[in-house]
């Protein structure tokens, strides 16, 4: 069974991981709420303790993030994704954040062998519940 992560797991990312496990992938998910990750496991998906953790477990990872500044911690963080060298992997970044903030986030990932995807989702988390949602892919 293939692996994919997800990080952050509020109303978009929740509705990532709900799909991507309805499809009968392994979803491995961080997020910094302990009722996020609660929820997340209940629903059938693999909890971890950090971004580095998911980067361990899965080639593919999906953000849905809040902020630049959470970026910034997922991707350089104490337990960031940075702190490992992952040749091949891929990160999905789907938030709605600056371009500068994403071309940071990528050249940073681009140095551990990391490629990111800027990939913004338009649409509500009912409408990614129901797989109604534009994504809005570029890399």
């Amino acid at each position: 069974m293939e692996t994919v992560g997800v990080i952050g797991l509020g109303i978009m990312g929740s509705a990532i991981a709900a799909n991507l496990m309805q499809a009968g992938l392994r979803v491995v998910g961080t997020d910094v709420s302990e009722a996020a990750l609660g929820a997340f496991a209940g629903a059938g998906g693999v909890p971890s303790d950090s971004p580095l953790e998911v980067a361990e477990a899965a080639e593919i990872i999906v953000t849905s993030l809040p902020s630049a500044a959470a970026l910034g911690d997922v991707v350089g963080g104490e337990r960031g994704l940075t702190k490992g060298a992952y040749d091949g992997r891929i990160v999905i970044e789907t938030s709605t954040l600056a371009l500068v903030d994403k071309e940071h986030a990528r050249d940073r990932l681009a140095k551990s062998g990391v490629t990111l995807l800027d990939c913004p989702i338009s649409g509500t988390g009912a409408q990614a519940r129901n797989k109604d949602i534009a994504v809005y892919g570029s890399g």
